[in-house]
């Protein structure tokens, strides 16, 4: 029997007595605990660890409750709070597994493991059959569940959504995945830290995690299960005594190398016990990992390569350190709780990317010059620079500008592809040292042309993620307003303005983060689900800092530049920057946001004064204001003018867009000044403007409905219908809509659409078209399609080059198949997780046609790996990057 290298070595020390797999006869054998919840008639796979019941036949004390599952879960001679886990089935509660039968496979021996078998089928599809095993080695653990589908259906399943669901028994902590409650993250593992027992969860690969109060969901894949074949998944339950267990086998699993930390935590000079140290690789997910100090004030912690923060809080005091974890290094660190000292601000919450930000985007045509300003010590250089959409990566050829640049930074220039896709881009970057590789989400919005007519939508005061402040019951946990402007940002998607502006307040209290409540974290992350770009300036609420709370002055501010900022605003000196003002163009519509804000706290008071606008503030809006003065169109976006410094007529502006009083105040003259109101409380606002030949020619605030019922879409199955209804008193001209294009098929007509772009690289193929929704109305558009003739010139694709991996998750070899529309010059190679090349399966020549490589891994560490394939011929160059996980 071949296991992991890990449980070997476990098996080898200290073996008393082997997992054992029995049935239940009596409830002696359950085991004890809040939710424990099995019945007579479970099966108890145990070992000197922990311990799992396993259900037999279906037993419906709730939905939740079907057979085959694993409902309870415990360290031996302890108490549980699991409640149960089952088989989750295409993100469809309560569709899950319903097993009928059970089997012993393994009662458990020396050295080996016990193992129980169940079978039955999906609980809404009789003709897919389910057999998932359940197997506990000796002395480990970690309990390993294979399960495997069988399609014995008459037709293809498709998109088929598999995985599991948990209730944890309370309240979860969920490390490495991102904030507690609403949302949808990507994960390689998540674990429960409930008060008597930890739980971890993980398979090879990340999946989709969502969360609730008490349970999860992780969605592992999608997958298609042809007729009359079958695919397994597999994955890991553990039990541990802390967190730190929990993550350390995770990536014993994954043979993912550590560092070593130690450290020694003090309060004015005496040792602290009990502190909490965090440790942090994103602040975007908050702590991957966090333990406490003892009563010598010492912690200890193993942790993967790479930056993190170590950041130690007792009683609302803080310090923190920046460490770079080698492997098998080992650091020992002394972190000192007094006043809170001036916290390092890293240029953005990844790495290097100074410019463009998620705020401040970059609108750019093909074949336009990208200057991006990067942080990057004069040792290091840059490797490269991608683009990223839908998953496909455009290598940009790049130079660096020489010369003397402020702030210290360095620029890239780079060129936008003529041939590449319209969309909203993450920018990348890699290069050589610890930050080796930078993201910046929805940075680069690559359009066709500059329009004569354009919309955009103005939003303000979201005050995400509730309107709790620190110290009032549920600021922990309430996400009343993340879900007020997710309706908002759904209907954005409908609408597809051409970008939008936010005008502050984005956060309730710009304090709480640094506090140890997720805030901006979260509210960053759910900038990510816009379709479009987002212009965001801050506000009083983001920026102020609250007398009232026990976080240090400045925090407010501080914690705002982490996310949003740059660490060359924290300059003391009253002639530098230290304000985040900017300007954009879209054609020749000029848009400028202002920074604005309360100093509550009264923070270098001699640089920000009471309030904004501040004398440098207006200096900056003047020059750049001369400097566009040629502009047809000038656009002023902010908070609030606290001091009403800013007259529009006399700045030669023509509209003004500004939230703070939540309330909408209208305006029929120009220059307009106008305000929205807010997107939170419920009110769910925003602002649709309308502009022709840069004249603002219609601007309507609107609110999205408390049930997301002003605009609605729905798709139908095979994604070959979209209905939108437009239950609002305004026009939508340019709502966007896709399809799904299979292969082998061509579309014949559109129907209540125009074709925009067609994703040829992604499988399916993914067909953009514009929809027109009039006022009050409901509009389907439909795409209808054919079969290609099937001879051999016209099977060959539309694309000059299609490159596909399999199978994926894959040990040890992996087939790469492609097809060539053209003779060609293709060289195809692998790369590690690190960037470097470890090997080139083809390099030459090769006529058009169908081809397929095979790579043995047979000599590689499992891990993530990268397939770049690189085209040239007589039409261009072209290249792809596909992922594949080695799993042994």
């Amino acid at each position: 029997m071949k296991i992991m290298k890990y449980l070997l070595l476990l098996s080898i020390i200290g073996i008393s007595w082997a997992a054992q797999a029995t049935k239940i006869t009596s409830s002696a054998q359950l085991l004890t605990g809040d939710h424990a919840v099995g019945i007579i008639g479970d099966y108890l796979i145990k070992n000197d660890s922990v311990s799992f019941i396993v259900s037999d036949i279906p037993h419906a004390i709730s939905h939740g409750n079907t057979g085959g599952q694993c409902i309870d879960a415990a360290l031996n001679g302890e108490i549980d709070d699991f409640d149960l886990m089952y088989l989750y089935l295409n993100k469809d509660w309560p569709r899950q597994g319903n097993y009928h039968t059970i089997n012993i496979i393994s009662a458990g021996t020396p050295y080996d493991s016990s193992h129980i078998r169940v079978k039955g089928v999906d609980s809404d599809n009789a003709d897919i059959t389910i057999t998932t095993d359940y197997i506990l080695y000796d002395n480990t653990p970690i309990l390993k569940i294979v399960t495997c589908f069988n399609n014995q259906s008459t037709a293809d399943l498709n998109n088929y959504g598999i995985g599991d669901a948990f209730s944890w028994g309370s309240n979860p902590f969920v490390p490495g995945i991102g904030s507690i409650g609403e949302g949808t993250y990507d994960s390689p593992w998540l674990a429960s830290n409930t008060p008597h027992t930890v739980y971890g969860y993980f398979s090879s690969g990340s999946f989709e995690a969502r969360h609730g109060d008490d349970w999860s969901d992780a969605t592992l894949s999608e997958v298609s299960i042809a007729q009359n074949d079958s695919m397994q998944m597999t994955r890991y339950l553990c039990v541990a005594n802390d967190l730190q267990d929990i993550y350390l086998t995770f990536l014993n699993a994954n043979d993912i190398a550590t560092g070593k930390v130690t450290g020694m935590v003090t309060a004015d000079g005496i040792p602290e016990n009990n502190a909490l140290i965090s440790f942090i690789c994103d602040f975007d997910i908050g702590a991957t990992l966090q333990v406490n100090s003892d009563v010598q004030g010492n912690f200890k912690a193993r942790l993967e390569p790479g930056d993190w923060v170590c950041r130690a809080s007792s009683n609302t005091r803080i310090d923190e350190q920046n460490i770079t974890v080698t492997e098998n290094s080992i650091q020992n660190l002394t972190l000192s709780l007094g006043a809170a000292s001036e916290l390092f601000i890293p240029s953005d919450t990844l790495t290097i990317i100074q410019f463009p930000l998620i705020n401040i985007p970059k609108i750019a045509l093909p074949g336009d010059t990208l200057i991006v300003e990067i942080d990057l010590a004069v040792p290091e250089f840059v490797q490269s620079l991608s683009l990223s959409y839908n998953e496909h990566n455009y290598d940009l050829s790049f130079t660096e500008l020489q010369g003397s640049f402020s702030f210290g930074l360095r620029m890239l220039q780079a060129v936008i592809p003529d041939s590449i896709l319209y969309g909203l881009y993450d920018l990348k970057l890699l290069c050589t040292g610890m930050d080796s590789l930078d993201i910046s989400e929805n940075s680069v919005y690559v359009i066709p042309e500059y329009k004569d007519s354009f919309s955009f939508i103005h939003v303000t005061d979201t005050h995400l993620p509730s309107r709790r402040y620190w110290g009032e019951d549920g600021v922990d946990t309430d996400t009343t307003e993340i879900q007020d402007f997710r309706e908002v940002i759904n209907d954005i998607n409908i609408i597809n303005p051409d970008f939008v502006l936010h005008t502050g307040d984005f956060i309730n209290d710009g304090e709480i983060e640094e506090l140890g409540i997720p805030s901006l974290s979260r509210g960053k992350k759910l900038l990510h689900e816009l379709d479009v770009p987002l212009f965001l300036v801050a506000g009083n609420h983001d920026l102020g800092g609250w007398i009232s709370t026990p976080a240090s002055d400045g925090t407010a501010r501080r914690t705002w530049w982490k996310y949003f900022g740059w660490k060359y605003l924290s300059s003391t000196s009253t002639t530098a920057t230290t304000t985040q003002n900017y300007s954009f163009d879209y054609g020749n519509a000029h848009f400028i946001g202002l920074e604005a804000y309360d100093n509550y706290d009264k923070w270098r008071y001699d640089l920000y004064g009471d309030d904004s606008f501040i004398s440098s503030q207006l200096g900056w809006l003047s020059n750049d204001l001369a400097e566009h003065a040629d502009a047809d169109l000038k656009v002023l976006f902010y908070h609030y003018d606290f001091k009403h410094e800013l007259n529009l007529s006399a700045l030669g502006v023509d509209a003004a867009f500004w939230g703070h009083v939540h309330s909408n105040n209208e305006d029929a003259t120009l220059p307009y000044d106008i305000s929205t109101a807010a997107t939170c409380s419920g009110a769910r606002w925003y602002r649709i403007v309308k502009i022709v030949n840069n004249e603002i020619t219609f601007n309507r605030a609107i609110q999205a409905g408390y049930s997301g019922e002003t605009l609605i879409k729905t798709v139908n199955i095979d994604h070959s219908l979209v209905r939108i209804t437009n239950n609002s008193n305004v026009d939508f001209e340019n709502c966007l809509v896709k399809f799904y294009l299979e292969e082998g098929k061509k579309i014949t007509s559109l129907t209540n659409a125009a074709l925009w772009q067609i994703d040829s690289l992604s499988s399916p193929k993914i067909v953009y078209a514009n929809v027109d929704v009039p006022a009050n109305s409901t509009v389907d558009a439909s795409i209808q399609v054919e079969d290609i003739e099937t001879s051999i010139e016209e099977i060959l694709p539309d694309d000059p080059f299609l490159l596909s991996i399999y199978p994926n998750p894959f040990n040890p070899k992996l087939a790469v198949s492609y097809q060539l529309s053209t003779i060609s010059l293709i060289n195809i190679s692998v790369y590690n997780i690190n960037g470097k090349m470890i090997e080139t399966l083809f390099n030459g020549d090769q006529n058009l046609g169908t081809y397929e490589l095979n790579w043995d891994a047979s000599n590689q560490p499992s891990g993530l790996y990268f397939i770049k394939a690189e085209m040239s011929n007589a039409s261009g160059n072209f290249q792809t990057v596909n992922k594949c996980l080695l799993l042994k």
